[in-house]
């Protein structure tokens, strides 16, 4: 028996020297894997230290949902290869970060240009939402937009057809082009499909390929370029950790239950999106009044959040509103052209109603996309007011929402995320 063992042991030692690489080779992507859980163990403290975790139990078990969410998308980049690309979902109803909108449909890639030499050629179709994009962003610092091409600037053929293509220099067939300079850093291309309204409009599928490997194998897993996507993505963890705390700091640095102007997304790159923020805090009796004037603008959409940056669980909840032009909506126009939006705790009976799931105190957004008026300088009014005194401070003959009907509306919520994501 201890002849055998012997030999196994012989055998064993053979192989790991033939077909192991020592532990000094492996160093890199070790140290980047303890780099990695280090960061998931400091967003942990920065959140569960901030003064956003003291708020309530939702914003305490938020912050795990946060800190879960990240680590997800995480996984799908470290595992995604840049040089054979898919397009994944980058939300869902279960992934929900980055002040989120339920209106949209995000998609993502990842692509890059080490040798200044790659041409990646996406195809698809831009289907009948209200708004549609295409965008590269840096995942670790993600403030701004590094290329954006929106449906406006796009040749698509009358059945909505496209074929784009990033690269460092632009060829003459190349209608529909975006700059991806020479650099090893590994980017997110977005696309973007904003739904205004949702019983019928419907997202275009879109595929991405680096031209050149159609019909090659992928490379073997290399320990390199696995450090480098693991570094990547405990760079996002501990942006990520350091940045929301700061960002609730800033929020409530505004007066409570109010909107500020509108202002142009510029500082993501998205020149046609206007943006209003604030925060509301509500007693259980109170109801938040948002009134909106219409708008010539293929869409406008009304979300709520927790201060994590992260929609509720919007596919169950009435958690957000949307309008748009040409009598495209979720929301009811009143009588006087103006919409109103009630935030509150209780259902008011109300068609217009944004439930507060939960939240004494929480984000607001209201956001504005493909716009022909000009301007639009002006600040969304909000009130405070009784919930038993609500109808008073609405205008005359805005009709009563039943149960039946409240229930109805989530169904179609419900029924609209499964065509959206089918799985997720």
């Amino acid at each position: 028996m201890k002849k055998y063992i012997l030999i196994a042991t012989a055998l064993a030692g053979m192989m790991s020297c033939k077909g192991v690489k020592s532990s000094t080779e492996t160093t890199e992507l070790q140290m980047a894997w303890k780099e990695y859980n280090q960061a998931v163990q400091n967003a942990e403290e920065e959140f569960v230290n901030s003064k956003i975790f003291k708020l309530d139990s939702v914003h305490q078990a938020g912050a795990y949902e946060l800190l879960s969410m990240l680590i997800a998308g995480n996984q799908d980049l470290i595992m995604t290869n840049p040089d054979f690309p898919n397009f994944r979902n980058m939300e869902s109803p279960t992934r929900r970060i980055g002040i989120d909108n339920p209106d949209n449909y995000y998609r993502v890639a990842n692509v890059w240009n080490p040798d200044g030499k790659h041409v990646y050629k996406i195809t698809g179709n831009r289907g009948t939402t209200a708004d549609f994009l295409v965008e590269t962003f840096y995942g670790p610092d993600p403030k701004g937009a590094i290329a954006v091409l929106e449906d406006e600037q796009m040749n698509l053929d009358e059945n909505g057809d496209f074929v784009i293509y990033l690269s460092k220099h632009r060829e003459s067939h190349m209608q529909n082009w975006m700059e991806l300079e020479q650099e090893d850093r590994i980017l997110s291309l977005i696309v973007r499909s904003n739904h205004s309204e949702w019983d019928k409009e419907r997202h275009g599928d879109v595929y991405i390929e680096l031209e050149g490997t159609s019909g090659e194998p992928s490379p073997n897993t290399d320990m390199d370029m696995m450090a480098k996507k693991v570094r990547n993505a405990a760079d996002i963890i501990n942006r990520q950790g350091k940045f929301w705390p700061n960002f609730a700091w800033k929020m409530t640095l505004m007066p409570k239950n109010s909107l500020m102007k509108f202002k142009t997304t510029g500082e993501i790159g998205i020149l046609s999106q206007k943006s209003s923020y604030g925060y509301w805090q509500l007693e259980s009796d109170e109801a938040l009044v948002v009134k909106l004037r219409e708008v010539d603008a293929g869409y406008c959409g009304f979300q709520i959040l927790n201060f994590w940056g992260s929609s509720p669980d919007w596919r169950n909840r009435q958690s957000s509103l949307s309008w748009g032009r040409d009598g495209k909506c979720q929301a009811f126009k009143s009588s006087d052209g103006y919409y109103y939006i009630v935030v509150s705790e209780k259902d008011p009976g109300i068609e217009n109603w944004i439930d507060a799931c939960g939240m004494k105190k929480g984000v607001m957004t209201l956001r504005i996309q493909s716009l022909r008026e000009l301007g639009l300088d002006f600040k969304p009014e909000t009130q405070v007011v009784k919930l038993s005194n609500l109808l008073e401070h609405l205008p005359e003959g805005t009709p009563k929402f039943s149960k039946d009907q409240r229930s109805e509306q989530l169904s179609s919520r419900q029924q609209h995320a499964l065509d959206r994501y089918t799985y997720w």
